[in-house]
């Protein structure tokens, strides 16, 4: 069984990149993302394409979706989905947003405590979720404190379709540990 996590921030654009394969040695290149408005950065393998597309919401403001996929606009005709129609064999489909709620906060999110980029999160993991409808095994999502407003948080959702999903999520866990956060969202 997959055993996933994810957490949504809201961000910037600014990204440095380049192949993103394993380098002869074994290791996975890497690449680096900065959010530089909403204080995110974190590394990500350069397999993944960053892209960051303008969607907002009356409650989150999404930063950057990620994938081993290619991307298309996630909104058109008036509504918005996801920005991959569905995932390959191996496939991960992940995004960083930052939300404000005035009925909702940190507290009321559900998952094993975790501690991202030194605060207080909580990740959880759903069979489907979000992410059945691009074909995903799994869904991880990472709800991460925002200390001082108990109604603002980040948030990284993470969509992996196997096999390959114990790879990819050790993969989402080192982003989430290269993860840095120096400002409040929103």
């Amino acid at each position: 069984m997959l055993a996933l996590g994810c957490a949504l921030a809201i961000g910037g654009i600014g990204l440095l990149g380049g192949y993103g394969g394993p380098s002869p040695s074994g290791t996975t290149i890497l690449s680096r993302y900065e959010a530089t408005a909403e204080g995110l950065s974190f590394t990500y393998p350069a397999s993944w394409q960053a892209v960051a597309f303008p969607e907002m919401s009356s409650f989150s403001s999404l930063i950057v979706y990620l994938s081993n996929r290619p991307m298309h606009g996630p909104c058109n005709d008036g509504s918005c989905g996801l920005p991959v129609i569905r995932l390959d064999l191996g496939g991960i489909l992940a995004w960083w947003s930052a939300w404000g709620r005035p009925d909702r906060g940190f507290d009321a999110a559900v998952g094993s405590p975790i501690t991202v980029a030194g605060r207080r999160a909580k990740m959880s993991m759903q069979l489907s979720g979000t992410c059945g409808s691009v074909g995903a095994d799994a869904q991880m999502t990472v709800v991460i404190d925002f200390p001082g407003d108990a109604t603002h948080w980040y948030q990284f959702d993470a969509c992996i379709r196997g096999p390959g999903d114990q790879t990819l999520e050790a993969q989402v866990r080192a982003l989430l540990d290269s993860t840095t956060l120096s400002a409040p969202p929103g």
